[in-house]
């Protein structure tokens, strides 16, 4: 096992995701940053993950024709990616970029069904 390995096994345990580092930190401020961002990753991986099992519930919703489930669907996305976008777990423009794919395609499903 390499050095940059072990000692990121020592920084962070071998039950998180760790990044693989050439160095380690040498001031008390910089191994507690290690830790805040090892946190957020961790933190922004589960919002992307939430965001994207919600788009599959809403994009299953859609292909079974369920007009009130998608809306309901539509409504938790749209106030989750808004809730990232302001978090910056992923950027303005890409949550408004879905948005409004989104918002497309169930509009779609309402202009078939009437």
């Amino acid at each position: 096992m390499g050095d940059a390995l072990k000692n990121c096994f020592l920084l962070t345990g071998m039950d998180s995701l760790c990044y693989l580092s050439t160095t380690m930190p040498i001031t008390r401020s910089a191994a507690k940053r290690v830790r805040a961002d090892r946190k957020r990753h961790l933190w922004n991986l589960e919002i992307k993950s939430e965001l994207k099992t919600l788009t599959r519930n809403f994009l299953k919703s859609i292909k079974e024709g369920g007009a009130d489930k998608a809306r309901s669907a539509l409504g938790t996305l749209l106030k989750r990616l808004d809730q990232a976008a302001s978090k910056k777990t992923i950027h303005r423009n890409t949550a408004s970029r879905l948005k409004s794919r989104l918002s497309r395609r169930f509009s779609k499903l309402t202009k078939s069904a009437s």
